[in-house]
Parts: structure tokens; sequence; C-alpha cells
């Protein structure tokens, strides 16, 4: 018969051994995602997106009327006299 390593037996009578496992690097192990992360990343970004544009549109609007009071027309104005020049 094979001798038995690494068992012992415990005083209820339990057997007890030991495992002896290689070293797991854990940084470069790849967990599932689950849906409920992906989903809550899409409405992130959304909502990322949705910030950033009015953000930018309060930009847009303050640099129009900062124009506006710098040379007394509105941008868009500008834009039309000179697309109109250019037919």
């Amino acid at each position: 018969p094979r001798k038995v390593k690494n068992h012992s037996t415990n005083l209820f009578g339990e057997t007890i051994g030991r495992l002896h496992l290689e070293k797991q690097n854990i940084d470069n192990l790849q967990g599932r995602k689950s849906k409920a992360l992906r989903i809550a990343g899409k409405r992130e970004a959304q909502a990322e997106e949705v910030a950033i544009e009015e953000e930018l549109s309060k930009e847009r609007e303050e640099m129009g009327e900062e124009f506006r009071q710098t040379y007394g027309y509105k941008e868009e104005e500008e834009d039309n006299n000179s697309s109109k020049k250019k037919e």
C-alpha cells in the first residue's frame, strides 16, 4: 500500500489534509464581468457625455455673448455674410 502523505486526523476523527498549489499571480488573472457592470458602465459613460455636452453649450453661449459685446453682433451673422460673399 502507498503511504498517505499530508493527512492527519484530529480529536473528533475528522481527516485533515494539506493541498500544495503553485502561487497564483492575481494580477494576470481576468475575472468575468457581469451584465450589471457593463450596463452601469454604459450609463455612466452616457451621463458623462451629457454633462460634457451641457458644459460645452454653456461655454459656446458665453463665448457668443462675449463676441457680441466685443464686436456688436452675433458670430452667426458674420458667418452668414461671409458665405453670401463667397457665392
